[in-house]
């Protein structure tokens, strides 16, 4: 967007805006911190799933949402997509369907319109007389004009060789040394193959949903991006089909590494127990050896720390907002609230960055020193609207937080008494461009190319905590 636009500036109407016209893009750190290690780590290795589903070639075609779940592979297994230009690169070794890179799939599966070009259907049989099951409805057309007719009449020539004459709407067909299924789901035929689930959540609380992405490394290494998509913090026991290896939990927001002590093997898999903040993810990696799964005694060992309130900073705040947008040089905030529920103008339309600021005493400090098993953190508890907040404890810059549930450490930072704490919270333009829409005789400050409608609210915005202090204790 050209300088002479303002803020925010020249923008398309759909999407997500992510540019330095964001008024959070000096605190996006903590935002692209993270996903510079999820990608870092998506991209080693390989794909492992069981499935490979080929999306045909008819037009218009394009690859659907993985939740969408066109293989009929989820929950429990995965699969890949693949084009007519890569499944005639495809060849079998051992019964298991290779890519020419090295991946491997134990299933093909051909989508439910029953339309097949004649290569596909050509390569297909020589798959599945190779060693392949493939898995689908019996094509009926190639909805082509390549070789017509005689295409026409060679695809059903040979969809009756592969899939027989039976009009049974479940079945299945040796053919050469592979197999084709139909009227089944993948994660039916893998099930009944009796194929574990490559991961599996055993015990949750009802209707929440966990995605994954399993990727091995050279054959030593394999780890599982697992992802909950629930708005609610969420603890589950789930499995892994993989054995012999000590589960480790890497966080992508913190960038800490470590061991998951409580697991069980079992079946082929291993159980740990997990726990995620809303909309959180882990990978967990299998890397090194293993020779025990449990810890003998009564109490068995915890992955996840207990955390215990220590002291919540209840009192009186003064918040700075920057002048040059509206806001008042400095406000007190008797107790956190939202920015929309004060009178103030230049608070209650204030779009940008304003800084808490409080000094506090934890008179239990002392008896309750960190140690290697106990912690200290700060809790900012609900920052809104963009939720992104960086904190300084005693001049000690503690980080940014950007995800539930806005907890940072306090390392050697904290002290007993005497701690001045300051807190930068910064919202979205959305309020600054409702309050110069419904001021339209006075100052405006944002200009962009973008319709403020009438219907347009204002969002929630600002600390509201409650902001604590609070222990980890293992």
């Amino acid at each position: 967007s050209p300088k002479e636009m303002g803020l925010p500036g020249q923008e398309y109407f759909a999407g997500s805006h992510f540019n330095p016209n964001v008024t959070w893009w000096d605190q996006s750190t903590g935002f692209i911190s993270y996903l510079t290690r999820c990608q870092y780590m998506l991209q080693q290795g390989r794909s492992v799933a069981d499935v490979l589903y080929y999306y045909g070639d008819h037009v218009p075609n394009l690859g659907r949402y993985k939740q969408d779940d066109p293989a009929g592979a989820l929950p429990g297994y995965d699969y890949d997509l693949i084009n007519e230009d890569k499944l005639l690169n495809l060849t079998v070794s051992g019964n298991r369907i290779r890519l020419p890179h090295g991946v491997s799939y134990r299933l093909l599966v051909i989508p439910d319109h029953r339309t097949l070009s004649f290569a596909a259907i050509k390569k297909i049989a020589m798959l599945v007389a190779d060693g392949a099951t493939v898995l689908g409805p019996k094509p009926t057309t190639t909805a082509s004009l390549v070789g017509f007719p005689n295409a026409e009449e060679k695809l059903v020539t040979m969809a009756d060789q592969l899939w027989t004459k039976s009009s049974n709407p479940i079945g299945s067909n040796k053919f050469g040394k592979g197999r084709v299924i139909w009227g089944k789901t993948a994660a039916q035929v893998l099930q009944e193959d009796k194929i574990p689930a490559d991961f599996q959540v055993i015990k949750t609380d009802t209707g929440l949903v966990f995605d994954y992405i399993h990727r091995e490394i050279a054959g030593q290494v394999d780890f599982y991006f697992v992802s909950s998509q629930n708005r609610k913090k969420a603890s589950l026991t789930c499995s892994f089909r993989n054995t012999g290896r000590q589960p480790e939990l890497w966080d992508p927001v913190t960038g800490i590494c470590r061991p998951l002590r409580f697991f069980k093997e079992q079946d082929g898999s291993t159980s740990v127990d997990l726990q995620f903040d809303p909309f959180g993810s882990a990978f967990i990696i299998f890397r090194l050896p293993s020779t025990q799964t449990a810890v003998s005694g009564s109490t068995p060992p915890k992955n996840y720390p207990e955390f215990h309130d220590l002291v919540t900073l209840d009192g009186k705040w003064q918040v700075r907002f920057d002048t040059a947008w509206g806001g008042p040089a400095s406000a007190r905030f008797d107790t956190l609230q939202d920015w929309i529920s004060r009178s103030e103008p230049g608070i209650k339309y204030y779009s940008g960055k304003a800084v808490y600021q409080q000094s506090f005493d934890v008179p239990d400090l002392e008896g309750n020193n960190a140690s290697n098993d106990h912690q200290h953190f700060i809790e900012l508890g609900d920052v809104k609207d963009v939720g992104i907040a960086s904190v300084t404890l005693n001049g000690k810059d503690l980080g940014i937080t950007w995800c539930p549930p806005f907890r940072l450490p306090l390392g050697e930072a904290l002290r007993a008494s005497g701690n001045k704490l300051e807190i930068l919270v910064v919202n979205s333009w959305r309020n600054r461009l409702i309050g110069d829409r419904d001021n339209s005789a006075g100052k405006k400050f944002t200009n962009t190319n973008i319709t403020v409608r009438p219907d347009w609210q204002l969002v929630p915005s600002g600390l509201t905590g409650p902001v604590k202090i609070v222990t980890a204790r293992w």
